[in-house]
């Protein structure tokens, strides 16, 4: 149960309420009647006949499902589908019917108590307009010694029969051919030889227009002569004549033609010479001969060729042919629809229901009012149809209201209806009914917990009524927490308990308050969570930040931080194959030190940590080295004194990195202490004993101020330990890369008949086109797709002796366009008036290299077709800018998209396309969002934390797009306010780190001349 069924349930106790009040006193509370009344049909006529058609409409006085069956004879035969739903009357058009015809119909009609009655009647057909009777033409016979094949074409589809006999009078007469079509044959058996026939063709048309042909003879031939025959082998091909294109329509055509003997004929046919397509022909061998072409484009040039072979399998061709389909006429249609059979049905105390009917499909909408200066309106149906309903609301009770129809047809056509008026019904005596005070409480029912994992639970429970259910829970039976819920009514609750903790328990308590106020609690109940996921440790502790300290002539301790806590040794020896180790020391932090003893004075040690984490995992360090001190009263530099630290300075100062160097008089270690603030914060160093320090930071922040200071303690430990003071170094800036256009080096071009061939240099890697035409405007293009710095294109289908200009349009990888100037070019030989013709391949959606292709006129994008849900027609243009500076951000449920349109005066509009798993890679390949001038759009109702991928593209005047800009973005729960970041992934942009160290040197310099003269524009 939900608010949608109690909505119904009052509804339908209201409605009962009122049948009971208006049946009288006689009628008992209780005491519903039942209706066996069936639905009346009035109305009924036929508001528009055809020759090969009609349409019927009809009311009904109350709502019913109409059927409708009709056929030539009472016994119908045939149905129309009409709509399932119950509606007042009805409506139907039906096809495909014979001209001056009577057809009988019956229409049934259902109520809602499944009430049923008919109504029948009859209707006869309009006379076709066709009157006019088949032309025969082309008329030949081929006779044998004892049959003969007549042949002949009609000027429009029609049957065929033939009369004949040895006299004028005929005699006897061919089976009917009953199909209709363009070229007939009929074979006449059993004649005599040596005899003389007279015969004549009948063609009736599907209007019923017969022809009957003139009298015309053939002969038959003698038997052979008893000395045998001669059999001459047939090696001359069917001559084909008489080619004529015939009934060229928009969208089909005839062509009809003869052969000088018997042959069996195919016919090509296309836009091009190519052909492309075939019509389907008789496999009978025949001397006339006809194909009808269906399908074609309107006004449009098809080129054909037609195959002929005879009996002996000879074949001759005749190509070359031509015609142009008609244009499509539109009419205009300037008649207003016509309105009748308006009833206003039912009429209740606050609204009333307008029904009519059109004769044509149409829109709607009602003006009513108290007044005939009316004052309201319904709203606008849009929808086109025979039969329309308005309902009126919010009507007063027991008054008279005005109304008036308008209906408005597909071309625009409007009619308003003459005034009309009803009056709604007077509210009925309301009865005093004195509802009982509930004081039940509800049952809460079917408590269960359901997807407990290590920190959510969902628990779900039943009231047996209407109820707002709570929520409490906690670890203990005080709860202390409670659930959101919802605060509507309802019959099934549930509740999710989010951000539990691992294997813990908690209790809860429901409570169900219903709609009277009265409250029920069920409480005791308790879950437990899950364990947490287990995720397997791979990962070997690594130990850093390792010092030696207290360095002895026997012995030396030696600290290190582990990334995890672990148990560690110490391997060491005078050589990288160390030899001794310490004992395993469990250590209880990250962590941890391990003294040396026994060592020999004067000595270098190599050292290596050893470290095993819990999982088993066992983590080596680098090899470290200390020099243990000289024995006692041994000659050198003494290790018991601070050393004295001189020479600091930064060096190798970079982006991110730089070097610190110093020197002490004595063998110390070397440790940098560095940071941006005060408090520095930073360590490096090295555990070597040396007096030449050089030690590299890394990881730094661009152009940026570092402080830092040197530590260095000798081989007598922290005790001699120096610092020196702060010292500071600045990191370098990261440099702005700004990828210049290419330069075009050099453009040529050659001739060849009716084709052309231009090559071209660039000074870096680009793809682009050659934009080429009769006139500085262009308007054909060659393209070539690869990245490549020199290529030749090829111009074919030119005009001979006709002037092309052309230019180069180069894009190089980080998107920037350079075109050349204007060249011209003249192809040999003299005007033909033709036309001409493009070679134009549409670039890939990637380069051969596997980088993304450019946008913005580069390589990327593909030729665009139809559809797309209202959007992604036209073709594809390289001279169709992208959109810019695009956006796409990831809030809740959304992605909100932000973009620059195209400046340019022929844009129209941008289009959003959507796609699951991967780019769309067409107009048409996936579905359409948005489409239209704006420069944002928010794509709604999507799921958090699932990438959407799209493409955009931009539109021209002329219905052409741009390549396209691919970004996606994911929605991002709980996030409700868009910040302008560019952080979504766009394709077709390609990044700096693609290019070559030489290409960016290159591009920075050039920069850094273009800043120069922007700086100083009176150097240049």
């Amino acid at each position: 149960m939900n608010k949608r069924f109690l909505r119904s349930l009052f509804s339908a106790s209201l409605i009962i309420a009122i049948n009971v009040l208006n049946a009288g006193p006689a009628l008992a509370l209780g005491e519903l009647p039942t209706d066996t009344t069936p639905p009346v049909i009035s109305g009924a006529a036929t508001t528009t006949i055809l020759p090969t058609g009609a349409t019927l409409v009809w009311t009904t006085n109350e709502l019913a499902v109409s059927t409708f069956e009709y056929g030539t004879t009472q016994s119908y035969g045939s149905s129309s589908a009409l709509s399932a739903s119950a509606a007042i009357g009805g409506a139907t058009t039906l096809a495909g019917l014979a001209p001056s015809t009577t057809y009988y119909y019956c229409i049934h009609a259902t109520d809602t108590s499944n009430n049923s009655s008919q109504s029948c009647g009859s209707f006869t057909t309009a006379v076709a307009s066709d009157v006019t009777a088949p032309i025969v033409s082309l008329l030949f016979a081929v006779a044998t010694t004892t049959s003969a094949t007549i042949t002949w074409t009609t000027s429009e589809n029609a049957d065929g029969e033939v009369q004949y006999g040895t006299t004028g009078s005929y005699g006897s007469t061919s089976n009917l051919n009953a199909t209709l079509a363009l070229s007939h044959s009929v074979e006449l058996s059993n004649l005599s030889t040596d005899t003389t026939y007279h015969y004549r063709v009948l063609s009736r048309d599907a209007a019923g227009n017969l022809t009957t042909g003139s009298d015309a003879t053939f002969s038959t031939s003698a038997l052979p002569s008893a000395g045998g025959s001669v059999t001459v082998t047939d090696t001359i091909p069917p001559v084909v004549t008489d080619v004529s294109s015939l009934s060229l329509e928009p969208h089909d055509a005839t062509i009809a033609w003869t052969t000088d003997e018997l042959a069996i004929s195919t016919l090509e046919y296309g836009t091009t010479t190519s052909y492309g397509s075939s019509a389907t022909l008789s496999g009978t061998a025949l001397l006339i001969h006809a194909a009808e072409l269906l399908g074609l484009q309107a006004n449009t040039t098809y080129y054909y060729c037609i195959h002929a072979t005879d009996l002996a399998g000879n074949v001759a061709s005749s190509c070359g042919h031509s015609f142009t389909s008609a244009a499509q006429e539109t009419m205009l249609d300037t008649n207003p629809p016509t309105v009748s059979l308006i009833t206003v049905r039912p009429i209740t105390t606050s609204s009333a229901t307008i029904n009519w009917t059109t004769d044509e499909i149409a829109g709607g909408y009602v003006e009513y009012g108290t007044t005939i200066g009316y004052g309201s309106e319904t709203t606008f149906d849009t929808n086109l149809a025979l039969t329309h309903e308005a309902t009126l609301s919010g009507l007063s009770p027991g008054t008279e209201y005005h109304y008036r129809v308008h209906s408005h047809d597909e071309a625009g056509n409007n009619i308003t209806t003459p005034d009309e008026t009803f009056t709604t019904a007077s509210l009925p005596p309301i009865p005093i009914v004195e509802t009982p005070t509930d004081t039940t409480p509800p049952l809460i029912s079917e408590v269960a917990v359901s997807s407990i994992s290590s920190a959510l639970a969902t628990i779900s429970w039943t009231t047996n009524e209407l109820a707002i259910s709570t929520l409490q829970y906690g670890t203990t039976p005080s709860y202390g927490s409670s659930a959101e819920l919802s605060a509507s009514g309802l019959l099934v609750h549930d509740a999710t308990l989010v951000g539990l903790s691992p294997l813990t328990t908690y209790y809860y308590c429901i409570h169900a308050t219903d709609l009277a106020g009265n409250t029920a609690n069920s409480c005791g109940h308790s879950l437990s969570t899950a364990a947490p996921p287990v995720i397997a440790d791979t990962t070997a502790p690594a130990a850093s930040l390792v010092i030696v300290s207290s360095i002895t002539a026997d012995s030396a301790l030696i600290h290190w931080t582990s990334t995890e806590q672990a148990d560690s040794q110490i391997e060491y020896g005078t050589t990288t194959n160390y030899g001794s180790e310490t004992p395993v020391e469990a250590e209880t932090a990250s962590s941890g030190s391990a003294s040396l003893a026994n060592l020999s004075p004067a000595t270098t040690y190599h050292f290596r940590i050893r470290s095993y984490d819990s999982s088993g995992n066992v983590g080596l360090s680098g090899d470290y080295t200390f020099t243990t001190a000289a024995a006692s009263g041994a000659s050198g530099v003494s290790a018991n004194a601070p050393p004295i630290i001189s020479e600091i300075g930064a060096d190798t100062i970079g982006e991110t990195s730089a070097t610190v160097n110093w020197t002490t008089d004595v063998p110390s270690d070397s440790l940098v202490e560095y940071g941006n603030t005060e408090n520095l914060g930073s360590t490096a160093g090295s555990a070597t004993l040396s007096t030449s320090h050089s030690i590299a930071l890394a990881d730094l922040l661009s152009d940026t101020n570092y402080q830092f200071r040197v530590v260095s303690k000798p081989a007598g430990g922290a005790a001699f330990q120096a610092t020196s003071p702060l010292h500071d170094f600045n990191t370098l800036a990261v440099p702005i890369i700004v990828d210049p256009p290419a330069n075009i080096t050099s453009l040529s071009e050659s001739t060849n008949g009716t084709g052309a061939s231009v090559s071209f240099t660039t000074d870096e890697l680009t793809t682009g086109q050659v934009e080429y035409g009769l006139d500085t405007s262009y308007g054909l293009n060659a393209a070539w797709a690869e990245a490549q710095e020199a290529g030749t294109l090829s111009l074919t289908n030119l005009e001979p002796g006709a002037t092309y200009h052309y230019r180069l349009k180069a894009v190089d990888a980080g998107g920037n366009i350079t075109y050349s100037e204007d060249h011209a070019f003249t192809t040999p030989g003299a005007p033909s008036g033709g036309q001409t013709g493009e070679s134009f391949t549409a670039p890939p959606e990637s380069s051969s290299n596997g980088l993304p292709a450019q946008a913005g006129g580069g390589a990327g994008g593909t030729a665009g077709g139809g559809g797309g849900g209202g959007g992604g027609g036209g073709s594809s243009a390289a001279s169709v800018p992208v959109p810019n500076l695009v956006t796409a951000e990831g809030v809740d449920s959304e992605i909100v998209f932000s973009w620059n349109n195209p400046e340019t005066a022929g844009f129209a509009n941008t289009l959003i396309v959507r796609k699951a798993g991967s780019y769309p890679a067409s107009p048409q390949d996936g579905e359409a969002i948005y489409e239209g001038p704006r420069e944002t759009f928010t794509d709604t109702n999507l799921v958090n934390g699932t990438t959407y991928y799209y493409s955009l593209y931009s539109y021209n005047t002329a219905n052409q797009h741009s390549y396209p800009i691919h970004v996606s973005n994911a929605p991002k729960g709980g996030v409700t306010e868009v910040k302008i970041e560019r952080n979504a992934v766009l394709e077709n942009v390609l990044p700096m780190e693609h290019f070559t160290d030489e290409y960016r040197e290159r591009a920075s310099k050039q920069t850094h001349n273009r800043l120069l003269r922007s700086a100083h524009p009176s150097s240049t």
